[in-house]
């Protein structure tokens, strides 16, 4: 009898396996109803309370609850749907809360909680002169990088091939450890390009290159735009970027940024960045600049690290 009840113990603690688990969710698109699915283990008679709410990720007091729109799968019971409503751009979370009964023996024991989140990036329609580099055969599409430099060094830390630019099998909207059919631009980062000690230890210099577009004076889609977009990723190393534009005109060649706006890479997944632009009057936008840098301490190792940059868009 003493050992029975431990079993009956040990059952109500584990919870008998009742999990529950958001499906991936693929980035979305602003202003488009889209669906996404969750799983439970828990039987429907067992389940006593489900919910389901979204918030944008950064106002969690701005909770909407959607669990009205929950469908199970008839043919696959573990299985459920839920609407999303049309979302502007911009990063949400989704909850999916369920309260459910523990059995033992046919009887049902104690209620219990399972709660399980996911993240997701909504993103604006995107025009069709963007930079994807999906197509091989375009290669690079003439995209191309500076030598990389030290601080304030004038002289290159190593003048030839470095670093170098590549097309990878890795596309937006997947994680950077996925392989897609798609691809992204690829700067690997090493020793044999990049410093892995900083000139100052007490003040570590930065090292520094720049990514730099084709001219775009004459894509008319490049041309009065509000901001340009892009998507960047590290697979493990902290690198900030810094977007400068070129222009041509009336006005002398500038910069978009009075005091340059400077954003961090995210490690192991995409952040999608949206720059302001401000285009002089009578000028017209020549080259995008991106200026990339990083720590060589904390960044530069024999072992290869990358920057995956994708999606390189103008947002009228």
């Amino acid at each position: 009898m003493k050992h029975g009840f431990l079993i009956v113990c040990a059952l109500v603690l584990t919870g008998c396996g009742d999990e529950l688990a958001i499906h991936p969710i693929s980035a979305l698109v602003a202003d488009q109803a889209s669906t996404v699915q969750f799983t439970t283990t828990a039987t429907k008679r067992d389940i006593y309370e489900l919910t389901v709410t979204y918030f944008p990720k950064f106002q969690p007091l701005d909770v909407h609850d959607i669990t009205h729109t929950i469908k199970q799968n008839p043919d696959h019971p573990e299985l459920y749907q839920i609407d999303l409503p049309k979302l502007s751009g911009g990063e949400y979370r989704l909850v999916v809360k369920m309260l459910h009964y523990w059995r033992v023996a046919n009887y049902k024991v104690v209620r219990s909680t399972r709660i399980d989140y996911s993240d997701f990036v909504v993103h604006d329609q995107l025009p069709n002169d963007c930079f994807h580099f999906d197509d091989a055969k375009q290669e690079l599409m003439n995209w191309t990088v500076t030598p990389v430099y030290l601080g304030s060094r004038d002289q290159p830390f190593i003048a030839s091939n470095c670093p170098g630019l590549f097309l990878a099998n890795q596309s937006w909207p997947a994680a950077i450890t996925e392989l897609t059919n798609g691809r992204s631009l690829f700067i690997p980062v090493s020793n044999k390009c990049f410093p892995s000690a900083s000139s100052n230890v007490s003040q570590p210099s930065y090292w520094h290159f720049t990514l730099r577009s084709p001219n775009l004076a004459n894509r008319t889609a490049w041309q009065n735009i509000r901001a340009v977009e892009f998507r960047v990723a590290t697979k493990s190393i902290s690198v900030d970027i810094e977007p400068e534009m070129d222009f041509a005109g009336s006005t002398s060649s500038s910069s978009t940024n009075k005091t340059p706006a400077r954003y961090a890479a995210y490690v192991g997944n995409w952040r999608v960045i949206t720059h302001p632009v401000n285009i002089p009057k009578n000028s017209r936008l020549n080259h995008i600049q991106l200026h990339i840098y990083g720590i060589p301490e904390q960044t530069v190792h024999e072992t290869v690290d990358s920057i995956v940059i994708d999606g390189i868009c103008p947002i009228k």
